[in-house]
Order: structure tokens, then C-alpha cells, then sequence
């Protein structure tokens, strides 16, 4: 099989994915035409158009405005999750780390090289070797100390957000899934 099926079935799943789950995707092909496509496979000409949005389900408390003088590893936050999300938190508690995905809300604009915050000279590295917060899709990912879980509120610490920062996404860390 050559490498363009494969892509064309990768494409063609992420469009039945998509379209199934409430994400405005709009290729040229739907699924119903996979049949008929496949066997023309050598003809395809792909155009990609994907939006995808992200529903923000928490959002971080943590009276953080400013980049702040002591490390982020040591600064509580609260997630506040919407009503809504509730019931996804059950039995959470019993986990000690989370993953935390989460946007830079505050930050527009994305630089393809920056100066990372503990740089020992001033090299610059590209954004996808730092940990810096001008990224193209202002996503951050964090993996935090989960302290508490109170009604629809975590207590985390370690969360390198400002205050305000909308919550996309948390799940559990598992050591034997994650290293």
C-alpha cells in the first residue's frame, strides 16, 4: 500500500471521528464516499480545512496576575470546574498527580524563538524546546500534585497557569502508562 492510502485512511478516520463527535471538520470526501474513494486512490487530492474548538471545562483560581518570583512548582491553585463537569470528577481523589491542559489566555502572539526562563546564557531555543508561553496554539500542559477535591473544585499545586487561564482537560497520571 502506498504512504498516500495510508494518509488517506488516517485522514479519513480523524474525519468520522470528528464529524461524530461535534468538531466542525470539512474535507473534501465525507464517509459515506470512502468506498468509492479507496478504489480511486491514486486520483485523491486532499484539502484540509479542520477548525477545531475547545470548550473550556474549569477554569484556574490562584490570585496569579504576573509572572511570580518563587517557582511554580510551589504555588497552589484551585480549578473550578463548571456544573456540567461535575460528575466527570468522580473518584479522582484517588489519584496523587494530574495532567492539566490548559490555555494561555493571556498571550496572542507566538514566537518561534525564545529565551527560556532558567536559560543559564542567552542562547534562544525554538518554542518546541522550551517551556515558553508564546506557543501557536497558546495550549499549556502541565503535570501537578493533586491536594484536594472539594464539590467541583481541585486543589493542585505545581500548575504553571495565571489566574483566569481556561481548563481544556484533565487526567490522571499513571506511572506505568506515562513514563
Amino acid at each position: 500500500m502506498t504512504s498516500r492510502f495510508h494518509l488517506f485512511r488516517i485522514l479519513l478516520a480523524l474525519k468520522c471521528f470528528f464529524s461524530t463527535h461535534e468538531i466542525p471538520f470539512s474535507p473534501e470526501m465525507s464517509c459515506h464516499q470512502s468506498e468509492n474513494v479507496l478504489s480511486r486512490q491514486r486520483d485523491l487530492i486532499f484539502r484540509w480545512n479542520a477548525v477545531l474548538r475547545l470548550k473550556s471545562i474549569a477554569v484556574v483560581a490562584n490570585g496569579i496576575k504576573e509572572m511570580p518570583e518563587c517557582d511554580w512548582l510551589k504555588i497552589e491553585s484551585k480549578l473550578v470546574f463548571k456544573d456540567k463537569y461535575i460528575d466527570g470528577l468522580y473518584r479522582i481523589k484517588e489519584f496523587s498527580r494530574i495532567w492539566v491542559i490548559f490555555g494561555f489566555h493571556r498571550n496572542h502572539e507566538w514566537k518561534s524563538r525564545v529565551l527560556p526562563r532558567k536559560a543559564k546564557d542567552a542562547s534562544l531555543v525554538g518554542i518546541f524546546a522550551s517551556r515558553g508561553i508564546q506557543r501557536p496554539n497558546h495550549l499549556g500542559l502541565s503535570l501537578v500534585h493533586l491536594i484536594h477535591v472539594e464539590d467541583n473544585t481541585l486543589t493542585v499545586i505545581g500548575l504553571d497557569a495565571f489566574d483566569g487561564s481556561p481548563v481544556y482537560d484533565v487526567k490522571p497520571y499513571d506511572p506505568d502508562y506515562d513514563q
